[in-house]
């Protein structure tokens, strides 16, 4: 076998295990257990849905992106106007990876001091101590750091060795903690977390599957255009499904873990980034002991691991940007200043009380849906001739037919409700529109 061949083959296992792990950061934690636990099996069916109708969609959509222009994401929208959204999306990759980074300082304070039981007596003391200040914000430097270091070690090597490495810890680990918690605790537990109760179905609880299902189809806002420069061909598209069905089972699994176990524990699983990582933490101080140390170890674990390799991919975009446009940046010089900036925007986070609340929330509601509008109307009609003769594997899977009728119309008008019902809610939280008893949105006299 060729050395070319070996190399084009790690070339597309790392792909797939390192936007995996991207996919836990982004998936996993983000809000998905707190509907697990609060709905059972239904939520999971109604989020693999989202996947089919939104995720996958969108993500071949920037694959045959990606192969028609074979740039970065910026000049991946071609000339005109449309040049402006790939730079929106390079600027949203920076401040997501900022984000991330605040959330991988915690997860990884956790996780040291999960083994050590350093936060089982008052987990929400701790949570308040961990997440806000210079503890905090050194925390995020040493994540930013780790994953600008992880940028300049895989130059050159397609990040064989970090990525795929943490992609497979990443997918052992939630199936351990998986396993634990459908397993070892009782049967009430796992009842709870597999019950299908179709009376749970209303306009919120689908609102929020389809923004849950809707993030992994994004990780990024580019990268897979960003990337798709370094695959062959017809490679990507090939192992976005293969990855499509891992972001549906890797967050069921941990969903259902957690849901079994907070059902035994007594613990309710609480909503937004803030609360539901502190609950999370309670529940797993609420076993306490070497095997609640352990399972919290794991799972922090498993969201720093997340955290670091999405935070490595939305580091491409911008760094890619850089690099082609000046002679003069470097790749090494791209990453480290893509670092530097997003570290400015992790900076007010540390020390903002609800900054990263704030961030999330306005992520799920308003910047996934718009993002996905973007892409859908640039591939499904401003460019439609990137769909033509789009490929899977090889000529006799064609899926130009059927991404035309889901990009052109299925999609946007799923994410143009998504975004409008996002807007009705952050106008609400500012206090300007309300909801009435009726159940309409009417502005505040």
């Amino acid at each position: 076998m060729g050395s070319h061949v070996v190399a084009e083959r790690a070339e597309k296992t790392t792909w797939v295990l390192a936007l995996t792990a991207a996919a836990l950061g982004a998936g996993a934690f983000a809000r998905y257990p707190l509907g697990f636990a609060q709905d059972g099996l239904v939520f999971g069916v109604a989020y693999a849905l989202g996947i089919a109708v939104l995720a996958l969609p969108l993500l071949l959509g920037e694959a045959a992106l990606g192969q028609f222009r074979r740039r970065n994401v910026a000049d991946a929208f071609g000339p005109g106007p449309w040049r402006f959204a790939g730079f929106a999306f390079a600027v949203a990759a920076v401040i997501l990876a900022g984000y991330l980074a605040v959330v991988a300082g915690w997860s990884a304070r956790y996780a040291y001091a999960s083994f050590r039981g350093g936060f089982f007596d008052d987990p929400e003391r701790y949570f308040r101590l961990a997440s806000q200040g210079w503890d905090a914000l050194l925390f995020a430097l040493g994540a930013m750091a780790v994953a600008v270091a992880v940028c300049w070690a895989g130059i050159g090597r397609g990040l064989r060795g970090a990525m795929t490495g943490a992609g497979a810890v990443a997918l052992f680990a939630v199936a351990a903690v998986a396993a634990w918690g459908l397993f070892v605790g009782g049967s009430d537990g796992r009842a709870a977390a597999f019950a299908f109760d179709a009376g749970a179905i209303d306009a919120p609880f689908i609102v929020t599957a389809l923004q849950q299902a809707l993030l992994p189809g994004l990780v990024g806002f580019g990268v897979v255009a960003t990337l798709s420069t370094r695959v062959h061909d017809r490679t990507l598209p090939k192992e976005a499904v293969t990855l499509a069905f891992a972001w549906v089972l890797v967050p069921v699994l941990a969903g259902a873990g957690l849901a079994a176990l907070a059902h035994d524990e007594g613990v309710t699983l609480e909503g937004g980034i803030q609360a539901h990582f502190g609950s999370i933490a309670a529940l797993f101080g609420t076993i306490g002991g070497t095997e609640g140390g352990m399972l919290a170890g794991t799972f922090f674990g498993i969201l720093l691991a997340g955290c670091l390799a999405a935070m490595v991919a939305l580091l491409q975009v911008p760094a890619a940007i850089l690099a082609q446009r000046s002679e003069s940046w470097t790749e090494r010089r791209a990453f480290a200043a893509s670092g530097i900036v997003a570290y400015l925007v992790a900076i007010p986070l540390a020390f903002v009380a609800g900054a990263a609340e704030e961030l999330e929330f306005a992520l799920f509601a308003i910047l996934a849906p718009l993002a996905g509008i973007v892409v859908s109307l640039h591939v499904g009609w401003a460019r439609p001739e990137v769909l033509d003769g789009f490929v899977v594997g090889d000529a006799k899977h064609k899926l130009d037919s059927a991404l035309r009728p889901m990009l052109r119309f299925v999609v946007p008008a799923l994410l143009l409700v998504l975004f409008v019902l996002g807007t009705f809610e952050i106008l609400a939280d500012w206090g300007a529109i309300t909801r009435g008893t009726d159940g309409l949105w009417k502005l505040v006299p």
